[in-house]
């Protein structure tokens, strides 16, 4: 339950809030379980708040600082956190459906579990973060940064990832289904046993990317690089490959049924 002390200098504004919080940086506030529906939070200093399971649905949270807050369980249903920190932050398991977090930062914040969907992550920096198993089905991801984040076993079908910074990121066994990854860069990527069905790749850079046992079935990779990726045993049927740069690329194994490779980089690949 959340410090009624704590809770009540809250609701009086946030002139007041600011004021208690410079005078007693030590105090970490307890606001759990907190209902904190629709409120106007605006810039308010939240870092290192106890939210867990409070309700924060509709609440105006831009640029408010949030930094290692614990947010575990939390309803943020279509609330406002743009440009917001969220920096090393845990989320994990919380409710963020139609969020706003466009521009914000969520650098090593943990949303393992977290239902993102039609979330706004555009321009957010996911750097690090850890998505475990997180639904962000419909969710906008352009240019965002997403590098060295893990979103192994996470469900990403129908999201928005264009030109979105994917270095390293951990997708494997992701779920990828008509994903728009137009212009994005995988570079060393780990989408092995991932479902990129009917995926959008076109002009991606997913050079030495990892998609052993990835299924691309009628994925678009017209023009994308793939120097050095790993496609041993993949599903490439009926793909469009049409000017993809392969050069070096491991295909052994990989079903080409039905594959476009007009005018695409073969050079030192491996097909048998």
């Amino acid at each position: 339950m959340a410090n009624t002390e704590h809770l009540a200098l809250l609701q009086w504004g946030n002139q007041r809030w600011q004021v208690w919080r410079l005078n007693h940086p030590e105090i970490e506030p307890d606001l759990s379980d907190a209902n904190l529906t629709g409120m106007n939070l605006q810039k308010t200093d939240l870092r290192l708040a106890q939210l867990r399971g409070a309700n924060l649905d509709q609440t105006q949270l831009k640029e408010a600082n949030l930094f290692r807050a614990n947010l575990q369980g939390t309803r943020l249903n279509f609330a406002n956190l743009a440009e917001a920190n969220l920096s090393e932050s845990n989320l994990m398991g919380s409710d963020l459906t139609g969020i706003n977090l466009q521009e914000a930062d969520l650098t090593q914040s943990n949303l393992i579990a977290v239902d993102l969907r039609f979330a706004n992550l555009t321009k957010a920096d996911l750097c690090l973060a850890q998505l475990r198993r997180a639904n962000l089905s419909k969710a906008l991801l352009f240019q965002a940064n997403l590098s060295q984040a893990n979103l192994d076993t996470a469900i990403l079908n129908g999201s928005e990832l264009i030109e979105t910074y994917l270095y390293r990121a951990e997708l494997m066994n992701a779920k990828l289904i008509n994903v728009h990854f137009n212009g994005a860069y995988l570079y060393r990527a780990n989408l092995s046993e991932a479902d990129l069905t009917q995926a959008d790749l076109r002009f991606a850079n997913l050079n030495k990317a990892n998609l052993y046992q990835a299924d691309l079935t009628q994925a678009n990779l017209r023009g994308t690089t793939l120097i050095q990726a790993n496609l041993q045993n993949a599903n490439l049927s009926q793909v469009n490959l049409r000017g993809a740069n392969l050069s070096k690329a491991n295909l052994k194994g990989a079903n080409l049924t039905g594959v476009d490779l007009r005018l695409a980089n073969l050079k030192g690949a491996i097909l048998s």
